[in-house]
């Protein structure tokens, strides 16, 4: 089992313990029934509204055997009668941990059910993909920082999950962050949270990611875009297992592992003096290539099996299949924004089609884009000359500019054919130092 510390907070009044939970996050709030200055179970409810996510222990002689009762009925977790030893403490604690862990994977889950994130599994059969499955099985049970590299849409997040459900900590929390997604000036709170007070507008004291994380695994997707802050905060976490909170005076324990991921080339970041080399030299630990779509070609028609279905369920449809002089099409196109550019243009393709049919030719409309490509049977960045010498980032370069060039620099709808975000081909144009003439 991992070790646990905990920084104990000790009041002797309801006054003191209100200034406690504003200020300070809690886990574990052990409460006496009787107070000087009132009823413990009459301070549940106001306990839960300043700290929601705490779990309350009650502590009674016998005589309060009911009022106890009480208490739980309130939303006390659990109670103790006094006097009690040390080791009926420690297991009360012990079970009080494992209902918050509980109770946070559910939380998680159910923010996930309602961004509506589906479970998906990662689809390959190409001999690139084999070798990576050896390479994994050597460490899902293993804790160590494992750094995922591959090209944007290639499926970095689906890897890291499966790491997670094949490993010791399957039942602890996943906690995904993006963090190409969240603005420099916010991305330390949140990692790390704060403390009520601690900034203009911190009413409340709010959880990291990591306290969230718990003993699960925390995937930190785009590591290349953290801010040098940032990075000496999450060297700390990787060196000493511990951080504070925005505002926080006192270190909190971190026992969650670590999965990162990045598209970029960190060695040049590093080189470029972006990227600490120490945090480099930490995360790239064991790290683990995906290939892009256009390396694995045979597992395309796999792949769009798979994502036909995917719609059939979300949408219920009921497509059968794609037409071949379609599939050869898509085939033959390099897909820069890998699988998951794939994946948005199928169903795209399933929602045009008739109910009951196949996607076909018929369905290429020449005002779209990439149909449009498909339809001139122009492989678009096929006709681009890619030598075999070439690295990973010199490619995602040149199809990145010449892209931009033909679409006159026009970022949302670079974007959308690629198939990035707009601030994902933001980045990695301040990357490539790529800029209007």
């Amino acid at each position: 089992s991992l070790e646990k510390t905990y920084s104990i907070f000790v009041s002797s009044t309801l006054k003191e313990a209100r200034e406690i939970l504003r200020n300070s996050y809690i886990d574990i709030l052990i409460l006496d029934i009787n107070l000087p200055d009132g009823s413990g179970v009459d301070f549940i409810s106001e306990a839960i509204s300043l700290n929601k996510s705490s779990i309350i222990v009650m502590t009674t002689s016998n005589k309060d055997i009911r009022l106890a009762v009480e208490a739980i009925k309130r939303g006390a977790f659990d109670y103790l009668v006094k006097p009690y030893d040390f080791e009926e403490l420690k297991m009360i604690l012990v079970k009080a941990e494992e209902n918050r862990n509980l109770k946070t994977r559910v939380e998680t889950l159910e923010m996930e059910l309602s961004r509506g994130v589906p479970e998906k599994k990662f689809i390959g059969e190409h001999q690139l993909i084999k070798d990576m499955y050896a390479k994994l099985e050597k460490i899902y049970e293993r804790d160590v920082t494992v750094l995922l590299r591959g090209p944007s849409g290639s499926g970095k997040e689906l890897i890291a999950r499966m790491i997670h459900s094949n490993s010791s900590r399957r039942n602890k929390p996943f906690i995904p962050v993006n963090c190409a997604a969240i603005p420099d000036t916010l991305i330390e709170n949140e990692l790390f949270g704060h403390k009520r007070g601690s900034y203009t507008g911190a009413i409340d004291s709010q959880l990291g990611k990591f306290e969230v994380a718990g003993d699960g695994i925390i995937f930190l997707d785009e590591i290349g875009c953290l801010s040098l802050s940032a990075q000496s905060k999450l060297l700390r976490v990787l060196q000493d297992n511990i951080f504070m909170r925005i505002g926080g005076t006192q270190p909190i324990k971190s026992n969650a592992r670590i999965i990162t991921a990045t598209s970029a080339n960190l060695e040049e970041l590093v080189e470029k003096k972006f990227f600490r080399d120490d945090l480099y030299y930490r995360i790239n630990v064991f790290p683990i290539c995906l290939p892009a779509l256009h390396e694995r070609k045979e597992d395309i028609p796999l792949l769009i099996n798979k994502f036909i279905s995917q719609a059939n369920s979300k949408y219920q449809l009921n497509i059968s299949g794609i037409d071949n002089d379609l599939l050869d099409k898509i085939m033959n196109y390099y897909w820069p924004g890998n699988v998951r550019q794939l994946e948005n243009y199928i169903e795209q393709l399933c929602l045009l089609a008739n109910d009951g049919n196949s996607i076909g030719m018929s369905l290429l409309n020449s005002q779209n884009q990439l149909s449009s490509i498909l339809l001139k049977n122009e492989p678009a960045e096929n006709t681009i000359e890619l030598k075999d010498t070439n690295t990973l980032s010199q490619m995602e370069h040149i199809i990145i500019k010449h892209q931009l060039v033909k679409n006159n620099f026009k970022l949302t709808k670079t974007a959308e054919i690629l198939g990035v975000s707009r601030k994902t081909l933001f980045n990695k144009m301040k990357e490539y130092n790529i800029e209007k003439k």
